[in-house]
């Protein structure tokens, strides 16, 4: 998976090669690549955890039912992301989102398990 990772970052070196002859200044252009980098981390994080989400949704388990999907932030190591996952109600009607359980993310938690 690293040397896959690897290769389509390599895609964006061009672009961020521009940035740097643009600038002629290696702070403001590592600051730039470490901006871009959290970002691209954060919208990896956000886009992994709701396919997890819909799979769980595609197997959910016997006698439960999708009650709703509902935003959830937190702060992880890349910054803050929001994602959307379903809350489920279970074979005895409780509410759960098991997406969230599965991931160990805590109820309420703003803060990822990562991050704390």
């Amino acid at each position: 998976a690293d040397s896959i990772i690897m290769e389509r970052v390599a895609d964006a070196e061009p672009v961020f090669y521009a940035e740097l002859v643009k600038t002629e200044d290696l702070g403001a252009f590592e600051a730039l690549v470490a901006a871009a980098m959290r970002k691209i981390a954060a919208g990896v994080l956000r886009r992994c955890i709701e396919r997890f989400d819909a799979e769980l949704v595609g197997n959910m388990p016997r006698g439960w039912s999708v009650h709703e999907r509902a935003v959830r932030t937190l702060v992880t190591l890349v910054g803050g992301i929001a994602f959307v996952r379903t809350v489920f109600r279970d074979e005895f009607g409780r509410r759960r989102a098991l997406a969230d359980e599965l991931l160990g993310i805590p109820p309420r938690a703003r803060v990822s398990p990562g991050r704390s």
